[in-house]
């Protein structure tokens, strides 16, 4: 993929046996994503420093001001 390529999320079952393309935001610019282990629950950083979480059927605004993300474990 080059830099004109928009990026789309997907949700990938552990073993790679399925997977599915997950709502989008407009103007997506993701750049570091984090997914508790264990679960599906994911927080993505954009280039902006805002974070989105992921609630399953879209991405909701979470924090600003961000440099990066990651949860315990």
């Amino acid at each position: 993929a080059d830099a004109a390529t928009a990026y789309t999320p997907y949700q990938v079952v552990a073993d790679g046996s399925r997977s599915a393309a997950e709502g989008e935001r407009a103007n997506w610019d993701a750049k570091e994503l984090a997914v508790l282990p264990g679960t599906q629950t994911a927080i993505i950083v954009d280039r902006t420093g805002k974070t989105w979480k992921d609630d399953r059927s879209e991405w909701l605004p979470f924090l600003e001001g961000v440099s990066t993300v990651a949860y315990p474990g």
